[in-house]
């Protein structure tokens, strides 16, 4: 197994990690024990869940996993979620997590599901911000998930609490990326390169969907200007599936990408090879 630092937390994660979202039966405690410890064996350390994935049965599920892996010795980080946004709300879901998962402490924590800017602007209202500042102080190491397009002055106010920020580059193309997104993707590079001059550490993820955005001229121009920031970690191609469908009905948002479908194996290694001008390692992130 392949391990790297997560940011700068000092702690060495599996390349693979384990999520808690798609358990064929999460009532079957002990078939799902089994996956967890067999991942483990292998080396997996990273296990990933969330109050969301099946309500709350795959932390509770992961709680059993992490017992029986420390019966076992295995070694294991834990992330998670909150849909929370008040210091109340979010100090009372962890407490709740820490019950179901077992565990004295979470290694990992992320703010989840930001779908839009008045969303976020929303959460810091309700002092998310200044919660996590305190989460940091007290040991939980933070990463934030961004599609980058928010006003730089967004980043600055919490650039100094996040440890790692994992980044979205959907497309390369101007025109192209307002007709899949709404939105043009000017702000998005430019935060991109502040994130890399602010010395910050970055993982890039690039979901790619057939005959959408993964055309191979536009890949040359992302892997180019990737090759030119400071700070990237590494990229993760990321296949189209389906499984976050699911996510729409709990945020009452009609789902329009049903006839979406992922590139071919042999599409997805030329945009493997194609990114490694980059530069950083660049791995294929199937799903399933």
């Amino acid at each position: 197994m392949i391990y790297r630092e997560y940011g700068q937390t000092g702690k060495n994660v599996s390349l693979l990690g384990f999520g808690g979202m798609r358990f064929k039966n999460v009532d079957d405690h002990d078939e799902c024990v089994r996956m967890m410890t067999a991942a483990a064996e292998g080396g997996i350390n990273y296990f990933d869940t969330a109050p969301g994935y099946f309500e709350t049965r795959s932390e509770t599920v992961f709680g059993k996993g992490f017992a029986e892996m420390r019966k076992r010795n295995l070694p294991y980080f834990c992330a998670t979620k909150t849909f929370q946004s008040t210091e109340s709300g979010i100090r009372k879901e962890i407490e709740g997590q820490l019950k179901r998962l077992d565990i004295p402490a979470i290694d990992f924590y992320h703010i989840w599901c930001i779908t839009s800017l008045n969303n976020w602007e929303g959460r810091k209202k309700d002092g998310i911000i200044q919660t996590f500042r305190k989460l940091k102080d007290e040991g939980i190491n933070t990463a934030l998930d961004t599609c980058g397009a928010i006003p730089w002055t967004a980043f600055e106010k919490v650039l100094a609490n996040v440890d790692m920020f994992l980044y979205d580059i959907k497309a390369w193309d101007r025109e192209k990326h307002i007709a899949l997104t709404g939105l043009s993707n000017e702000i998005i590079l430019e935060n991109l390169v502040r994130l890399s001059d602010a010395q910050k550490k970055i993982v890039i993820r690039m979901p790619l969907i057939s005959d959408l955005n993964d055309n191979l001229e536009d890949i040359v121009h992302i892997a180019r200007f990737l090759q030119g920031l400071k700070g990237i970690e590494s990229v993760e191609l990321l296949p189209y599936h389906s499984y976050g469908t699911g996510k729409y009905g709990l945020l009452g948002i009609t789902y329009a990408g049903h006839d979406f479908a992922a590139p071919a194996d042999d599409s997805m290694k030329a945009i493997q090879d194609l990114m490694s001008q980059s530069r950083v390692p660049v791995t294929i992130k199937k799903q399933g």
